[in-house]
């Protein structure tokens, strides 16, 4: 008997795209999946929308939690041996789940397999991006993430990934918390468990609209930006208690850790800017951080800590202009910032 694949959506007030998540679900080849649709107490339309699939799909309706809710109760409901979470603004590729869930069936301790996505704009247009810009290759990445850090790993955002139903039973359900979403809680800690799968194919389209939750809709001001780094620090704080319940102890300086990440230093020193605050910092330790990025090419490590230079040396205005230009960010101005590249994943 083939193995069950379950595709669950979730869904807050996206009944524009809704439908083409829906579609890319029941089309997908090759394997016998279910669609579970939670929908996280929209206003818009999307009840309509999914009470036009009938019985083609499953419908949660629950009051509005946030996303790891949503995918706690899809999760609950689900059968699949392989699960995936699939955003309602986003849509699966031809063929997506078949790649992915044979990539686990052939590697059953593997705790997640994952591709690019396609970024497209509100209308379904190509930018000619895609996220990450590349990812790392498949591998067991539990040493070098408990030494190195979470940032280690380039992993994609959550409607490109698939785990086995082993691993997410050990680790559902999620935290409910507006702060985390599925992917923040998943990417990481899915290393402590298993191998990772990687594979060199478009497995969905992720959408810029202007209303997206995740690094794709960071506006340069001091608001976004510090919420980006509670974000950071919420997912350090759950990586490290999950790598205490697994056994394993991490290096005791979390703030050096973190400063291993090159777009974590800038932004906590753009903040600084903004604010006309002392950075947290040091300089030495603001200007090695892009050296110290363990997945960042070394080429282009010792272009951003000499641009990091330049940054320190600028006055107030112009440093904060490189800064926003360094992290690819809309400029606060816009009233429609879209993604201009893949390369902001944090």
């Amino acid at each position: 008997m083939q193995p069950l694949v379950s595709i669950i959506i979730t869904n807050h007030n996206y009944a524009e795209f809704l439908a083409e998540a829906i579609d890319s679900a029941l089309a997908q080849s090759g394997v016998t999946t279910e669609v579970i649709v939670v929908d996280d107490g929209s206003t818009d339309g999307s009840a309509e929308v999914i009470a036009g699939y009938g019985n083609a799909v499953q419908s949660i309706f629950q009051p509005n939690k946030g996303q790891c809710a949503a995918s706690n109760a899809g999760f609950v409901r689900s059968n699949g041996d392989v699960i995936m979470f699939l955003d309602a603004d986003d849509y699966l590729q031809p063929g997506a789940v078949r790649e992915l869930a044979s990539a686990l069936y052939r590697e059953p301790r593997a705790s997640k397999a994952q591709g690019y996505l396609t970024v497209i704009d509100r209308n379904g247009q190509a930018s000619g991006h895609r996220i990450p810009r590349k990812l790392s290759p498949s591998g067991h990445y539990q040493n070098e993430t408990l030494r190195w850090g979470k940032n280690l790993f380039r992993h994609t955002f959550t409607s490109g990934s698939a785990w086995p139903r082993w691993f997410l039973n050990e680790v559902m359900p999620l935290p409910e918390s507006r702060l985390l979403g599925t992917d923040s809680c998943l990417n990481e800690v899915s290393t402590l468990f298993g191998r990772t799968i990687s594979i060199d194919k478009a497995i969905a389209a992720y959408r810029v609209h202007g209303r997206n939750i995740g690094p794709a809709s960071l506006a340069f001001n001091t608001k976004s930006i510090r919420q980006r780094l509670e974000l950071l620090e919420a997912k350090h704080q759950y990586f490290a208690a999950w790598a205490s319940k697994r056994g394993h102890t991490l290096p005791s300086d979390a703030a050096f850790r973190r400063a291993r990440n090159w777009r974590f230093s800038l932004l906590a020193y753009s903040v600084a800017l903004l604010e006309g605050i002392p950075p947290a910092s040091s300089g030495t330790e603001f200007l090695l951080s892009p050296l110290r990025t363990g997945h960042t090419h070394p080429a282009r490590a010792v272009f951003l800590s000499f641009m990091f230079c330049v940054v320190r040396c600028l006055p107030r205005k112009q440093a904060l202009t490189v800064a926003r230009r360094l992290l690819e960010l809309p400029d606060p101005g816009l009233a429609n910032p879209t993604l201009a590249t893949d390369r902001r994943i944090i």
